[in-house]
């Protein structure tokens, strides 16, 4: 990724968002904004007009129903919340990566980085899981794996079968960046 273009991180949760941006050199930025996926939820429920929270819910995370002609008019809530905190980041992002959405909700990411403005991270995830000694079988289709496996396949990368209390919990090539000397400030949870 050149330092110049951006990636915003946006790790959708129900009821907030949290945006990353990373560059070459590592955290640029950090902002929470009180909006997430139910503010999507709730915009579906009115859509089609459904009586419960919980039928939306079940359209949404479901693999059966194509959101793509709605995809613009769902996430617009969304995006409208995004905008302020996005605008006053110090990094303006060029590419556009969601975690909390499953291989159903690609359509969700689209409309989302059109909205903001970005374009959707291209991941060659054969290539990337290639650098990291990762093999599949024959039948899985490592190119159509979704960058909300990536998370997962790190962690499995990280592991030696061999040793496995050697695991590294932080990949090594974060090592040295502003991300992890900022985390690495933090109290510790609890």
């Amino acid at each position: 990724m050149p330092a110049d273009l951006p990636l915003l991180l946006c790790d959708l949760g129900e009821t907030r968002t949290d945006l990353f941006v990373i560059t070459a050199a590592g955290l640029a930025g950090f902002a929470t904004v009180a909006a997430g996926l139910g503010a999507v939820v709730d915009n579906l429920q009115a859509a089609l007009d459904l009586r419960m929270r919980g039928t939306a819910l079940r359209l949404l995370f479901g693999q059966g129903y194509d959101f793509a002609e709605l995809a613009a008019k769902l996430v617009q809530p969304l995006a409208n919340q995004l905008k302020p905190a996005l605008a006053g980041l110090p990094k303006r992002p060029v590419r556009l990566v969601c975690s909390g959405l499953g291989d159903g909700q690609s359509w969700a990411v689209t409309a989302l980085g059109e909205a903001l403005g970005l374009k959707v991270l291209a991941l060659d995830t054969g290539a990337w899981a290639a650098a990291r000694g990762l093999d599949f079988a024959e039948h899985v289709r490592v190119e159509n794996l979704p960058p909300a496996w990536l998370g997962l396949l790190s962690a499995v990368a990280a592991f030696d079968p061999d040793d496995p209390t050697a695991t590294v919990p932080w990949q090594p090539e974060f090592q040295d960046t502003p991300a992890r000397q900022t985390l690495g400030s933090l109290p510790p949870a609890g």
